[in-house]
């Protein structure tokens, strides 16, 4: 959980999420839900974002949701007191549980803490519990009734009656919590696996656990050596998860991740530039309905020159797609900055989106662009302070001397452009 520790370590979450979404085609929202849990479930802070991962791997690789493999996962580390670092063995467990048995992670994460820490406590490996939680399943036992069934059997050798204790002694083999230490969960079974129902059910009185052991007594063994055999041979939750990645819907989940985060990335960098842009274009809406017949009239004598503009802003910013180099990302956003101040002077909307669309492709090739606008020469001042009287003097002039105005606006916009490649 968290404390004063741990709570500098939050601050690194947020980008780690993001990236994490990326690669797993997961929502952000599923991502951090599974972390909450993660984190409720007292891992360490530190040590929380590497179960994370181990659990959005599982995710896909069993087809639940992070969320639900992360609840599986936390409840066998604590159950068998294990760290963080365990996560891909416990992963693998449960994957190959599935893979073996007729269930899933969605089945597996609500119940299996009722049996998992008594199993542990006990000395059943954590392959023997996937393997007899498989056998069970497999065998056409629900999920939740194969988590009783097991559960029963274990508390049937950690508590055995004096029946069967004495049955025990009369067929020369050991019972009772000692034989699950000496031999196992699997070994144990295995001794049972020829006896008689009626001699079995003087082991095992309960119910629960007499129908588990006569499901699963004679297949638990060499369930749990194929157990072993899998997780030697490497990581079954790895393997599926490859398998997974390169199906088409992975690959349109990752898409969809992908583009959200670069809207949520965009979005918080940029959101001072967007909401000037838009009090801008709310002025030039209001200019244009307030405009009067002469006005009018100048708007149509200078579309061409406005027109012109347009059409070497749309050059910048196809030209901008050719650069590879960062100094060139930098130069054409900067430029689209520019144009983009101009548009929304002149207007009309047209031009406006164009120089919009321009400035967007600069942010997607360098997010920090336009911080580095605030670092400008001397004579880039000068520039941009005559541009901005220039386009104070263009809206209040009279009719006659606007064309010569904007003669020098443009030039003067040319001339700040240039300066860009200094």
């Amino acid at each position: 959980m968290l404390d004063k520790t741990t709570m500098p370590i939050m601050s690194t979450f947020k980008d780690q999420l993001l990236e994490m979404s990326q690669t797993f085609g997961e929502g952000t929202q599923t991502l951090a839900k599974g972390l909450f849990d993660i984190l409720s479930a007292s891992i360490p802070a530190s040590e929380a974002m590497d179960v994370l991962n181990v659990s959005a791997r599982a995710a896909r690789a069993g087809l639940t949701t992070t969320a639900i493999a992360a609840d599986a996962l936390t409840t066998l580390i604590n159950s068998y007191g294990e760290s963080a670092d365990s996560a891909e063995f416990f992963s693998d467990i449960l994957f190959q549980t599935v893979k073996r048995g007729k269930t899933t992670f969605a089945e597996l994460a609500p119940v299996i803490g009722t049996v998992a820490s008594l199993a542990a406590k006990a000395g059943v490996s954590a392959e023997e519990f996937g393997a007899a939680l498989a056998t069970l399943t497999r065998n056409g036992v629900p999920t939740t009734i194969a988590i009783t069934n097991l559960r029963a059997i274990i508390s049937s050798y950690i508590k055995p009656t004096d029946e069967a204790i004495e049955t025990a002694e009369e067929l020369g083999i050991e019972f009772g919590a000692a034989a699950i230490r000496a031999n196992g969960l699997s070994g144990a079974m295995n001794d049972l696996a020829s006896l008689a129902p009626e001699v079995a059910a003087k082991l095992f009185p309960n119910i629960r656990a007499m129908t588990g052991i006569a499901v699963a007594a004679s297949e638990m063994k060499a369930e749990t050596e194929l157990f072993h055999e899998a997780l030697s041979k490497g990581s079954p939750t790895v393997d599926a998860f490859e398998k997974q990645t390169a199906t088409l819907a992975f690959k349109w989940d990752q898409l969809k991740a992908t583009l959200k985060v670069a809207s949520i990335t965009i979005g918080q960098e940029l959101l001072p530039t967007f909401q000037r842009m838009v009090e801008r274009l709310i002025e030039a809406a209001k200019f244009i309905v307030d405009m009067d017949a002469g006005t009018k009239r100048f708007i149509v004598t200078v579309a061409g020159l406005v027109a012109g503009l347009g059409g070497a802003t749309f050059v910048v910013f196809k030209l901008m797609k050719a650069f590879t180099a960062i100094k060139a990302v930098i130069i054409a956003t900067k430029a689209a900055v520019i144009a983009l101040n101009i548009s929304l002077s002149l207007t009309p909307f047209g031009l406006v989106m164009i120089a919009v669309a321009g400035l967007t492709a600069g942010i997607i090739l360098l997010n920090k662009a336009v911080g580095d606008l605030n670092e400008l020469s001397i004579k880039e001042k000068e520039l941009d302070e005559e541009i901005i009287e220039l386009k104070k003097a263009l809206t209040t002039a009279r009719s006659e001397e606007r064309l010569e105005i904007l003669n020098t606006l443009l030039a003067k916009a040319a001339e700040r452009i240039s300066t860009l490649e200094a």
